[in-house]
């Protein structure tokens, strides 16, 4: 019965294999991150960190600007000396001015370089949210697929064994025509094989439900024609732990990091240079009411003071870093709870592979008894019912062993979800 059961499997998924596409798990993987709405974000981040450097490079650009003022006040200057040969001019009370300003940063202090390093941090931290988002939609791909596998592992065996029963079932039908066996007999084939029916039509149906779920998730029209790949578990007893959380949480750390230096460079000492260029009256003579050209340049020294005697600075500092502490806190709270889960799944193999083993024992056992039941049958010796008993022992075995195979896939699966080995 056996082997006539995995001969006839083996034909089934050579049948699937020739005539429809093989799916896998990676391949499910891959797909729904590539059709989850956030994967757009990974270009979106890279061309906001692009375009945000191109803007703070253009920071020591020379800054222009035109002003332009006309002006009217109160009193002037009046210079009233008794000096011989000398007539001072009263300034006019309306003044006008049109100007072409520069500025020029020679040094900010190191603000634009830490400004850049802070916008990576924060792209390379939004980076790390996103990969944690799209790690998570695995564990929702492999839930249906295995879900599917299972209900495909399942049907095989009843459809193996339904065609073991047909073939039975025509030699009691056979042997009601030569008067050696009685109706009832044939009876019991066909409401057993119509039990088998209806459990491959709950299987049918499961399947079908799960592929809905995958085809959702990776944006294509996966349908029952796939042939589902069975996976082989990836990670290994004492593995280290990859998880995208990982990744985040060094990231968070590193952009508080560039928090504190870009603080920290605030308050350096900045240099610039500045060009004044205009037309107006009065120009830089004061005492000339006609309209004149005027130009001054120079360079400038900017020394902040405020943080010498306010201490803010120092307190954003200390708040970042209880911030980075918080952070080493989730991050140790984050690996006890994955080593508690890989210990549980690792405990759950080893049960799932200890059942498997006696699963076939069991099996081996059961397939003599029916094969003895089937030769007392033949024989005469007991009633087809007796034989169907047999049968749905080893039936109810057999959908066992596909339980636990699948189970123990999933789980190994997700183990190496767990420690981000995938």
């Amino acid at each position: 019965m056996l082997k006539l059961l995995k001969t006839g499997c083996f034909l089934l998924l050579f049948q699937q294999i020739g005539f429809s596409q093989i799916l896998t798990l990676e391949t499910c993987y891959e797909q729904a991150e590539k059709n989850h709405p956030s994967a757009a974000q990974r270009t979106m981040i890279n061309d906001a960190l692009e375009m945000q450097t191109k803007q703070l490079n253009r920071n020591y650009l020379p800054q222009f600007a035109v002003n332009g003022q006309a002006s009217w006040q109160s009193q002037v200057i009046e210079i009233n000396l008794p000096l011989p040969g000398f007539n001072f001019d009263t300034p006019a009370k309306d003044q006008y001015r049109l100007t072409l300003d520069m500025n020029q940063t020679i040094w900010d202090g190191g603000i634009n370089a830490k400004q850049k390093e802070l916008a990576k941090s924060a792209a390379q931290t939004d980076q790390g949210r996103l990969e944690v988002e799209l790690w998570n939609i695995r564990r929702q791909v492999h839930q249906f697929y295995f879900g599917a596998l299972l209900a495909d592992n399942q049907r095989a065996q009843i459809t193996t064994l339904r065609t073991d029963l047909l073939a039975k079932r025509k030699r009691v039908a056979d042997a009601i025509e030569n008067g050696v066996a009685i109706k009832s007999d044939l009876l019991r084939f066909d409401a057993k094989l119509l039990e088998l029916q209806q459990q491959e039509n709950e299987l049918i149906s499961r399947k079908k439900s799960a592929l809905e779920g995958l085809s959702l998730l990776t944006g294509n029209n996966i349908d029952s024609n796939y042939s589902l790949a069975s996976p082989k578990a990836l990670a290994k007893n004492g593995e280290k732990v990859t998880r995208p959380e990982l990744n985040l949480f060094d990231a968070q750390e590193n952009l508080i990091e560039s928090q504190i230096k870009f603080i920290q460079v605030k308050n350096n000492p900045k240099f610039g240079a500045f060009a004044q260029g205009g037309f107006g009256r009065p120009g830089f003579n004061m005492l000339s009411n006609a309209f004149q050209p005027f130009f001054i340049g120079g360079i400038r020294l900017q020394v902040p003071l405020t943080h010498f005697y306010s201490g803010q600075s120092g307190l954003e500092i200390k708040q970042l870093k209880v911030q980075n502490q918080r952070i080493d806190r989730q991050k140790e709270s984050f690996l006890l709870a994955n080593e508690i889960q890989t210990k549980q799944l690792q405990n759950e193999i080893n049960r799932l592979e200890q059942l498997l083993e006696s699963d076939k024992e069991l099996l081996s056992l059961r397939e003599k008894i029916l094969k003895t039941a089937e030769e007392q049958w033949q024989n005469g010796v007991t009633t087809a019912n007796d034989y169907l008993e047999e049968v749905n022992q080893v039936e109810l075995i057999l959908q066992k062993i596909a339980l636990h195979e699948v189970l123990l896939a999933q789980t190994g699966q997700e183990l190496s979800w767990i420690l981000g080995s995938e």
